[in-house]
C-alpha cells in the first residue's frame, strides 16, 4: 500500500510557474489598452462638445432667420395690399381702364 500512495502524490500536477517576462508583457498590454481607450474616450467627448456648440449656434441662427422671415412677410403683405397699390397708381398718374377687349380663340390664324 505504501507504494500506491507514493505513486499518487507524484502524479498530481505541479503549479506552473509564470515567466516574469510574460507577466510584464501582459501588464504593459493592459496598461496600453487602458490608455488608448481613455484617449479615444477623451476625443469622443471633445467632438461631442464641439458638435453641441455648433448646434446651439445654428439654432440661434435659425431663430434669427425665422424672425427676419416674419418681418419680410409682413412687409410683403403691406406692399401687396389694394390700398397701397391704388395709392401708387395715383402717385404715378395712372389712368383707370374703361373698356377691355379680349381676344377670342377663333381670332387667331394658327391653332
Amino acid at each position: 500500500m505504501r507504494d500506491l500512495t507514493l505513486a499518487i502524490n507524484q502524479a498530481v500536477p505541479r503549479k506552473r510557474q509564470s515567466n516574469p517576462a510574460n507577466t510584464l508583457r501582459w501588464n504593459l498590454a493592459i496598461i496600453c489598452s487602458i490608455l488608448g481607450l481613455g484617449l479615444v474616450y477623451l476625443f469622443q467627448i471633445n467632438a461631442l462638445g464641439t458638435r453641441g456648440y455648433q448646434i446651439s449656434n445654428l439654432e440661434k441662427q435659425i431663430k434669427k432667420l425665422e424672425s427676419e422671415q416674419k418681418l419680410l412677410q409682413v412687409q410683403a403683405s403691406e406692399l401687396k395690399s389694394i390700398t397701397r397699390i391704388q395709392q401708387e397708381a395715383a402717385n404715378r398718374s395712372f389712368v383707370p381702364v374703361a373698356g377691355v377687349n379680349y381676344i377670342k380663340d377663333g381670332d387667331f390664324a394658327l391653332k
